[in-house]
């Protein structure tokens, strides 16, 4: 008994290699269109951290020279009498820097939209960034 090779695995289910070709380089399309918006996330993040904790040493500095935290009103772009001068990386953005005698709290948000903080001291910590813990920089989810 003879069957002929079309119709001998007519029966079997299962995808051709020209399928799985096709599919495996769509998976790699989406996957190089997608990949640079997660590592430009990621680097925008990093910076923000990045940011943070410096401002937190400027903050120690300006607290030696001054006897207070500096506030959103002592940020200068450049260093002038009186001021706490910071640059913040491109794409972090100071949304609220609020200062009390026993601490601070600096709040960013990032080009993306996402927002990261830092509180340090007895200062209110800022509801957009949950569970955020005293001296430790952290960004929303």
């Amino acid at each position: 008994m003879i069957r002929d090779r079309r119709t001998a695995g007519a029966g079997r289910r299962g995808f051709t290699l020209a399928e799985v070709a096709i599919g495996v380089v769509l998976i790699g399309v989406v996957a190089s269109a997608v990949a640079p918006h997660l590592a430009g996330a990621k680097v925008e993040r990093r910076d923000a951290l990045r940011d943070l904790r410096a401002f937190a040493r400027a903050q120690g500095a300006f607290h030696a020279a001054h006897g207070r935290y500096a506030s959103q009103a002592d940020l200068r772009p450049t260093a002038a009498p009186g001021g706490l001068a910071f640059r913040w990386h491109r794409g972090v953005s100071p949304v609220a820097i609020r200062a009390t005698r026993s601490g601070w709290s600096a709040e960013v948000r990032l080009a993306s939209g996402k927002r990261c903080a830092l509180v340090v001291g007895g200062a209110r910590a800022p509801e957009s960034v949950p569970g955020l813990v005293a001296g430790i920089p952290a960004c929303e989810p």
